[in-house]
């Protein structure tokens, strides 16, 4: 068997299946659907959130979270896939290391592992493939309690830069990955570092939604006229700590005929704060996925202006592949070593030659080029990086049927 075909596969995952943005996590898993059965366990609320959501600073879907809806819904019309909202847990980020942080995990795992066994029984699961998505203290604490065939670990950052998990997670993910079955993980930077605790640690890179992204129809029309400006430069994504507001300052005041746009939530307020001196960058706040292309429509170049630090270093950035989806010259800073992207993109460090390496880039930006860079992206989709996903799942489930 060369793909997975005919199982029952819970995610449990850290990311939201719902959201304006697309989560790596749920694009790469949901293709599975097509061929097996797939239920996805929600981000785990905490009581924390509860309270958030009372008081209007998030969403929470109360009448799901408390039961008084069911749990289990399909989120779109593929009858093969679930998603399943979880009761409120405890938080547990806070605690101190030690007994009382895995007491706390233990009575997590005890209500997560009930509302997910009931809703497998619901369901006719048995015997699942259990992804756990970045959570390697609850995976811990649930080995074993899903009855599952297997488990993978599918990790997509630098556990010991991330601030909100620094506590626990690094001893955590330590202590748990050589328990799973293998690691899945999204940069070579990573795959590099899990690989020497765990016996068999893949690569499966951040894909794109290709029908989406190729659908940017770029202006044929002259630029100064559509826009008022030579051209304009785009950013897609979270804009937080990752980005280098001093570099993206310094090529508004030197470009005046150039606009920068961002697109996407302002995370970290200082970035906006910062560059609202600068009448050729707009913010144009967070997209629905659809709405993208329309947005990007003005856009001759993509940037991706990250600052080099231990967290970055990790990074394959889901928005390389969305745009050269669309065509576009991207010019980035050398925060990651992505052997793979060395003829899709031009790496410029954050000085004087980043400058020089957009003003090319644009130069010599042509038909051909673009073409040559929406065949490149296609070639990593999500459906593409999907199928990896199952053929290594597949062998590993043979391999346990065998033994």
């Amino acid at each position: 068997m060369n793909h997975l075909k005919d199982h029952d596969i819970i995610c449990l995952a850290l990311p939201s299946w719902e959201g304006e943005y697309l989560k790596a996590t749920v694009a790469l898993v949901r293709p599975l659907s097509e061929e097996n059965r797939l239920l996805y366990v929600d981000y785990p609320r905490t009581w924390t959130d509860i309270l958030k959501g009372c008081l209007g600073k998030i969403k929470v879907p109360f009448s799901r979270v408390f039961g008084l809806k069911n749990r289990v819904t399909r989120p779109d019309e593929n009858n093969n896939l679930w998603l399943l909202t979880l009761p409120p847990v405890f938080p547990v980020r806070f605690l101190p290391k030690g007994r009382i942080y895995r007491w706390a995990q233990s009575l997590n795992a005890l209500i997560i592992a009930r509302t997910i066994n009931k809703a497998k029984a619901e369901l006719g699961m048995e015997r699942p493939v259990v992804i756990n998505a970045f959570q390697p203290g609850l995976g811990l604490a649930m080995m074993g309690r899903l009855d599952e065939q297997i488990t993978a670990y599918y990790c997509y950052d630098n556990i010991s830069a991330a601030d909100w998990c620094s506590k626990h997670g690094p001893s955590d993910e330590h202590e748990y990955l050589p328990k799973v079955d293998f690691v899945i993980t999204t940069s070579e930077a990573l795959w590099e570092e899990k690989e020497r605790r765990s016996l068999q640690c893949f690569l499966i890179q951040n894909g794109v939604d290709y029908p989406l992204f190729s659908k940017v129809k770029r202006s044929q029309h002259h630029r100064l006229a559509q826009t008022g400006f030579d051209a304009v430069l785009g950013y897609v994504g979270c804009i937080d700590t990752r980005i280098d507001w001093q570099l993206i300052k310094t090529i508004a005041q030197e470009n005046q005929n150039w606009r920068i746009d961002m697109i996407g939530p302002v995370v970290y307020p200082e970035v906006q704060e910062q560059l609202s001196t600068c009448l050729n960058v707009r913010f144009l706040g967070s997209a629905k996925q659809s709405e993208l292309p329309d947005l990007m429509s003005d856009f001759d170049l993509g940037i991706i202006p990250f600052v080099e630090n231990p967290f970055t270093k990790f990074i394959y950035p889901m928005k390389v592949n969305e745009y050269l989806a669309a065509g576009l010259p991207v010019v980035m800073t050398p925060f990651a070593e992505i052997s793979a992207l060395k003829d899709a993109v031009t790496v410029a460090p954050a000085d004087h030659r980043f400058i020089p390496a957009i003003s090319q880039a644009l130069a010599s930006d042509n038909e051909t080029e673009q073409n040559t860079r929406k065949v490149f992206a296609q070639q990593n989709s999500w459906d593409a990086r999907s199928r990896q996903l199952s053929k290594i799942l597949a062998t590993h489930s043979d391999a346990y049927r065998a033994a």
